[in-house]
């Protein structure tokens, strides 16, 4: 009995020594890259203590043979870590940019820290405002696929690898434009608004807009049926639709029959207008039985912050529900059927900005978080 409790005893033990030498050699890792990070700006041979970043340099470099100069400059922000690479070779610019989440210990790509889709007019007329209609056409035409990001204490850099010019082709972003930033690890919430569309939907939009936000709004598939116009008003701004039942029944008490009905009626409606599919789901009152779970093929989006804005209909009460408990990684529960839920949104979300906050969607915000959404699986946060 002794030997098999000091045989088990040892097997812990060095169990226990593994975690620790990998949890130190992990730290070890992201002390080194931070100090490659603070010691160069620009050297010729670019190698860090770090497998990944080497091997996307060494992958690039292998393209060239024969003599050429390169630069490179290298910046982390949090868990970002940012190589960019100019290369010169006969008079032609090539480039590289690695982005590296030493947390994760993975790649990140440009798109998940550039929203192009949102910034698409406002880099189109810096490069129109800049440079000859032949690169702007180049750069159209390309459609962002051969951009390389350059990081900075104040500028992002865009640099454009789809024009070979004797000169770089690139334009600047300042630090005031909006990123995919869990990669820059901003502080992100979910703001979600429950049984719309109503005649103050498009105020909510609005207020969300001032401050370059977006939310999900969970409506029902009876006012959606009635308020296309609205419907087309969220999407083309950026927000996300998402189901919350036709009617708003229980779904518990009610047969299979039904609970199939109030689920797919919705889903059916927001196609036949806006050729979309639903993606996601939240159950009215939030009651949601294993049973009935079982039955709907959606993720199933809760809430950990309730603004209670349903039940008090008084701006500060719920100003003061949000603020007090918001957390990196929420999602709020609101209504877009009240006016003092739009006065306090409106408080609400000046803090928010001030806090560092960044208000998006739930698909956004659990991708950022690096959550996959799965059917028939509920969600009260991403943390």
């Amino acid at each position: 009995m002794k030997k098999i409790m000091c045989y088990i005893i040892g097997i812990i033990t060095l169990f226990l020594i593994i975690i620790i030498i990998k949890r130190f050699m992990f730290q070890e890792e992201i002390e080194s890259i931070s100090y490659e990070i603070k010691s160069y700006n620009k050297i010729e041979y670019p190698y860090f203590n770090n497998k990944v970043i080497n091997k996307e340099i060494k992958n690039f470099l292998n393209n060239f043979k024969g003599e050429y100069s390169i630069q490179y400059s290298v910046y982390q922000i949090n868990d970002l870590v940012n190589v960019f690479i100019s290369l010169k070779k006969n008079n032609n610019y090539y480039y590289k940019s690695i982005n590296y989440n030493i947390r994760k210990r993975e790649l990140i790509n440009n798109n998940e820290i550039i929203n192009y889709d949102l910034l698409n007019d406002l880099i189109l007329n810096k490069i129109r405002n800049k440079y000859s209609n032949t690169i702007y056409e180049s750069i159209l035409n390309d459609k962002f696929n051969s951009t390389y990001l350059k990081i900075c204490e104040d500028n992002i850099f865009i640099y454009f690898g789809c024009v070979n010019t004797k000169y770089e082709v690139y334009i600047v972003l300042n630090d005031t434009i909006e990123t995919n930033s869990e990669v820059i690890n901003k502080k992100m919430v979910a703001f979600t608004f429950d049984d719309g569309p109503s005649i103050y939907t498009k105020d909510f939009v609005n207020t969300l807009n001032e401050y370059g936000f977006k939310a999900t709004f969970f409506e029902l598939g009876n006012r959606i049926k009635y308020n296309q116009g609205v419907v087309e008003y969220l999407l083309n701004n950026g927000m996300e639709v998402a189901s919350h039942s036709y009617s708003h029944k229980n779904l518990n008490i009610l047969g299979d029959r039904e609970i199939d009905s109030e689920v797919n009626s919705t889903s059916i409606i927001f196609n036949e207008i806006t050729k979309e599919s639903i993606k996601l789901f939240r159950p009215p009152y939030g009651n949601l039985e294993k049973s009935v779970l079982d039955r709907i093929n959606y993720p199933i989006i809760m809430w950990d912050i309730d603004s209670y804005d349903w039940l008090y209909k008084d701006e500060e009460i719920v100003y003061k529900n949000i603020i007090n408990n918001i957390k990196d990684g929420s999602i709020v529960l609101m209504h877009d059927v009240y006016i003092t839920s739009l006065e306090a949104l409106k408080k609400v979300l000046p803090e928010l900005k001030a806090m560092g906050y960044v208000v998006t969607t739930v698909s956004e915000l659990a991708s950022s978080k690096g959550y996959t959404l799965e059917n028939k699986t509920k969600y009260y946060s991403f943390r």
